[in-house]
């Protein structure tokens, strides 16, 4: 099965910005250079045994910040917990 993956090779920051400054790529390029972040950053899943379910965790992380920026939220305590709940 394709297991797709959230990297800086597939979401190249050249392409995002050429979105429409009202779209969800321009608002993710925006989010990650105001906070320094980029889709490489997250650390892989370690203590899963289960390839299956190492790659859905693996893929939650990635899709995360995804989030912060469809709900307007920052990356702060506040902004988690929101997310979270």
């Amino acid at each position: 099965a394709e297991r797709p993956r959230v990297r800086s090779t597939h979401l190249q920051r050249e392409q995002l910005g050429q979105c429409p400054s009202n779209s969800f790529g321009s608002g993710y390029l925006q989010f990650l250079e105001q906070h320094g972040f980029d889709a490489d950053d997250r650390d892989p899943v370690r203590f899963i045994d289960d390839e299956e379910l190492a790659y859905v965790m693996q893929r939650y992380r990635e899709v995360h910040d995804f989030w912060h920026v469809l709900f307007g939220l920052p990356p702060t305590v506040q902004g988690e917990v929101a997310l979270k709940w």
